[in-house]
């Protein structure tokens, strides 16, 4: 499922999910973690690996100050309730993911890692990450065993940055504020059928949506949807564009077939004209358009959305 959000001073653009079973699915993995500040694991034990690890919920971060302690007596920022550690820091977690129907993909979406990140799934690299703000994705199909258990280990590292260590050249370099370690956002395990709305889109959602003109008469919405063929033929396929208006009427729509080469990523763009559109205003009306978009196949069988 994709969400947009088109935010000029007019029209406001926001797409919701929709859920179907040849879609994509969402699995979070919040529950379960477990953490070891330092040290080293085998990735190829990490299952076993012994240390002191402690049950965490995700997000999770392992600095602290005082008021976030459950003692009210610690709400201040004292040196004995402050943790401000930098280094690594390790997760693990081990889950079953549903079945997967032949020529699936299965990917790791980590929100954000604080500051950098190394991925392994059952033992096998998949994959890193630099910079603590930014969402990232992990292209986990050759690693993962549907319908069996899989052991998740992450890596992550909040060192100071300086010449010579592992965050030398991971910004901020410098500031008046601290970052925090650990996967302090969200992580999920995302299933997509091999044709999809990219998801190797730097971590982002494959679709940008602009408004390029726009006054009381008329408002025009630029939409550019990037496509994936991660399949071993070439396929065509309809990219279908909607925008709804608040009260569930779709206003404008587009369609554009797309011939996708395998193994290839292709983009559809469309301009969405509304006539006398409803505009955005702030608090006095903050009213929004969804758009939804939809990857079919010829038949009309909805491959992602």
């Amino acid at each position: 499922m994709q969400t947009r959000y088109v935010a000029a001073a007019v029209i406001a653009v926001m797409a919701a999910p929709a859920a179907a079973q040849s879609e994509r699915s969402v699995v979070p993995l919040a529950q379960g973690w477990e953490f070891q500040r330092g040290g080293d694991v085998d990735p190829a034990q990490a299952a076993q690996a012994a240390g002191s690890w402690e049950r965490v919920s995700v997000p999770h971060t392992w600095n602290r100050v005082g008021y976030y302690m459950p003692d009210p007596q610690t709400h201040l920022n004292r040196v004995e309730s402050i943790d401000k550690y930098q280094g690594v820091g390790w997760y693990r977690m081990t889950f079953t993911p549903p079945a997967m129907d032949a020529g699936q993909r299965a990917w790791l979406q980590f929100d954000a890692a604080s500051r950098t990140a190394e991925v392994w799934l059952n033992g096998q690299r998949i994959g890193g990450h630099k910079g603590g703000f930014s969402r990232f994705r992990l292209d986990a199909t050759r690693a993962l065993r549907a319908g069996q258990a899989n052991t998740l280990l992450v890596k992550v590292d909040n060192t100071q940055p300086a010449q010579g260590s592992s965050t030398a050249d991971i910004l901020p370099l410098a500031g008046d504020f601290f970052v925090h370690g650990g996967l302090y956002r969200p992580v999920s395990l995302i299933v997509t059928n091999a044709v999809h709305v990219d998801m190797l889109d730097a971590g982002g959602s494959g679709i940008f949506a602009t408004t390029n003109s726009i006054d009381a008469a008329m408002a025009n919405v630029d939409v550019r949807v990037r496509i994936r063929n991660d399949g071993t033929k070439t396929q065509a396929v309809n990219a279908v564009v909607r925008l709804i208006d608040a009260g569930g009427k779709t206003v404008a729509t587009a369609t554009r077939r797309i011939p996708l080469r395998a193994d290839s990523a292709s983009e559809s763009v469309e301009t969405l004209s509304v006539a006398t559109p409803h505009l955005w205003n702030g608090v006095a009306d903050p009213y929004l358009h969804r758009l939804v978009v939809e990857i079919a196949t010829p038949s009309g069988a909805v491959l992602d959305r």
